[in-house]
């Protein structure tokens, strides 16, 4: 009995030493009306310092006011650069170049104003990475893709809006394996720091730190519309070429006959969007749904689609959480299909376009 006490004291002491540490990566353009935050959540962080899990935090500040943090550095965990951001994408590359470390998990927030997908030289004026400045373009979402391949992140946490999007995701091309953020406009606090610092400092996996970050997001959200959401976008998530098969059949299908155009577009009407023309997936879905609970007018390789998709966002979700508002009696949300994960007009089969 005593050997198998000792064994197993030293498996589990082998593990404790096999852990691999992590580092916090904090990127933040707040040369913008986001500094007065920004500087709220550096204080916070930096009451936040790591014991365990953490190897180090490092935060490249981009301010209006570049003299705010010359003393914050007080511990040699804790690593604050303040810059002028001129160059979002080069800027990136360069800290996660002298940052990251391959050998070990590598935590990195994207911290300031978003609005979600962007294709480079993209002629829209909607959409990317650092928006809100005079100073640069936005970083569209192809070019932070590019940056972030080139980089052993394990999980990518955007504090800033609109970017938990199956375009983004689409657009990062499995560059991160974990990504945390917000479907929908996100308040002007930035995240709950000292929770998810907590989280990411325990001896859990990554996994299991996405979903605690999830919830401690949710309990810290003083408006009652927000959504967040943890995805998985390993080698084996082909949730997007599922969705776009799905967008395919139905485009043949409901295009062909003008009277399934007008059914479609009856059902459609009712499906809201976030800002910038984004739809929840887990509704879109649940309209699809409702049109065949009520007209038996799909298909079986429609149906089938349907289902597979559905199968590949549960195995892409982590964890959701989403606020009261959806659940208000008056929106017709299908808040039961509710996922917190976006997708644009132009991935789905729209009468609009």
């Amino acid at each position: 009995m005593k050997l198998i006490a000792v064994i197993t004291f030293l498996l589990f002491s082998s593990n404790i030493i096999a852990a691999k540490k992590r580092n916090v990566l904090i990127f933040m353009a707040a040369d913008n009306d986001l500094e007065h935050y920004a500087i709220q959540n550096l204080n916070e962080i930096e009451i936040s310092y790591p014991k365990k899990m953490v190897n180090q935090i490092v935060a490249q500040t981009h301010l209006t006011d570049r003299s705010f943090i010359s003393t914050i550095n007080n511990t040699t965990s804790y690593v604050v650069e303040t810059k002028n951001l001129v160059n979002p994408a080069k800027q990136l590359n360069t800290f996660l170049t002298k940052y990251s470390n391959p050998n070990e998990e590598n935590i990195l927030i994207i911290w300031g104003h978003g609005q979600g997908p962007l294709k480079d030289n993209s002629p829209q004026n909607f959409g990317g990475v650092f928006t809100s400045s005079k100073n640069y373009l936005p970083l569209s979402t192809e070019s932070l893709g590019n940056t972030l391949s080139k980089h052993h992140i394990s999980m990518l946490i955007f504090d800033m809006c609109l970017m938990q999007n199956l375009q983004v995701i689409e657009d990062l091309n499995h560059s991160v394996e974990i990504i945390i953020g917000s479907a929908q406009i996100q308040n002007l606090i930035g995240l709950p720091y000292y929770q998810i610092l907590n989280s990411i400092d325990r001896e859990i996996p990554l996994q299991d730190v996405a979903k605690e970050i999830v919830t401690h997001t949710s309990k810290s959200m003083p408006n009652k519309n927000f959504t967040i959401s943890a995805v998985y976008d390993g080698e084996t998530n082909h949730l997007t070429e599922s969705f776009l098969k799905l967008t395919e059949l139905l485009t043949t299908f409901i295009s062909s006959d003008p009277y399934l155009i007008f059914l479609y577009s009856n059902y459609f009407i009712d499906l809201p969007s976030f800002p910038g023309e984004y739809y929840d997936l887990g509704m879109y879905l649940g309209i699809l749904k409702k049109i065949e609970y009520e007209n038996s007018i799909f298909p079986k390789s429609i149906l089938n689609q349907i289902n597979k998709v559905q199968d590949e966002l549960s195995y892409t979700l982590l964890a959701k959480d989403f606020g009261s508002e959806y659940m208000e009696i008056d929106r017709p949300y299908y808040i039961e299909f509710f996922q917190g994960l976006s997708i644009t007009q132009e991935m789905i089969y729209s009468p609009t376009l």
